[in-house]
């Protein structure tokens, strides 16, 4: 079950502590924006709307390019996905995500990470792991759950931006409230 106290919290804490402005966006992006983030495995879900946005990235790059959107933002959307169903994936779910294109550094990507894991560090003990050059993944410690993903990207329809999860539910709660049984399922493998 979505928390949305934590949502509600991510938001106020990205905002007063590190200055990421909390804007509006559409649940639904245009084919283009939807597709500089989408997985080569996976597709969009169309509706009568549109391409529902599987991350509020989709939406804030559309605005990058629509409105010359410049800055440092924080959105909330769900986030609709055509992944399996399982305890920690869903069809939708809701998540604030962190967005910078003001300052496309690799400071400004520590910056972002230090700040979630500012954040997750209230809740649970984290870490962080590097994927591949300028991208990383949060994970809760012992069980390697990912809490978020944070990188540097780059797009000729948008330029570059630095993007990151702030806050994504249900899967922090389920984290939160099944940390010790993910632990004692660990010790077992």
């Amino acid at each position: 079950m979505i928390n949305y106290s934590n949502i509600s919290e991510s938001i106020q804490f990205y905002q007063e502590k590190y200055q990421y402005y909390p804007i509006n966006v559409s649940w639904t992006a245009g084919a283009d924006f939807i597709n500089i983030t989408l997985p080569e495995n996976r597709k969009g879900i169309k509706s009568d709307l549109g391409i529902l946005v599987g991350s509020a990235e989709q939406s804030i790059l559309e605005l990058v390019r629509t409105k010359s959107l410049k800055g440092k933002y924080q959105a909330t959307t769900p986030c609709f996905r055509d992944d399996l169903i399982d305890n920690l994936h869903q069809k939708y779910f809701l998540k604030t995500e962190l967005f910078n294109n003001i300052s496309v550094t690799r400071n400004s990507l520590d910056e972002m990470i230090t700040a979630a894991k500012t954040f997750f560090e209230q809740y649970l003990t984290i870490r962080v792991t590097q994927l591949v050059e300028n991208t990383y993944d949060i994970v809760e410690y012992f069980s390697g759950i990912e809490l978020g993903s944070y990188g540097i990207r780059s797009h000729p329809l948008v330029g570059s931006w630095i993007y990151g999860t702030g806050c994504a539910e249900p899967r922090l709660s389920y984290v939160i409230e099944n940390q010790g049984k993910i632990c004692l399922e660990q010790l077992k493998k």
